[in-house]
């Protein structure tokens, strides 16, 4: 069961989730939701899973509908924050919050 609103947590390069959930640890704390999958290419998440900004868009937004979650916020950082932007360009319903940090233009 959700402790509360869910955050997805996108991490950058390099990372993974569990960059993510160290960055996520303030909000589990503020009885947030944490979601922090690793990115496509990252700590065993297959590099098929998108190798491209909308690519991964368009997998963070099946996980979240495949874990029944109608929308999420986003904390994202460095590499991940052009995910991000392409979750928010692509997905808008499902999302409520957009928290971008350390954005870089290069990487995916």
């Amino acid at each position: 069961m959700a402790r509360g609103r869910p955050w997805l947590i996108i991490h950058g390069t390099p990372g993974g989730y569990d960059q993510a959930m160290l960055w996520g640890s303030s909000l589990v704390e503020e009885d947030f939701e944490i979601i922090a999958p690793s990115r496509p290419g990252y700590l065993r998440t297959l590099a098929s899973a998108g190798r491209r900004p909308a690519e991964q868009a368009d997998t963070l937004a099946a996980l979240i509908d495949t874990l029944g979650i109608p929308g999420v916020a986003i904390l994202a950082s460095s590499s991940g924050a052009r995910v991000a932007v392409e979750f928010a360009v692509r997905h808008p319903a499902k999302l409520w919050a957009l928290v971008l940090r350390v954005c870089s233009d290069r990487g995916a």
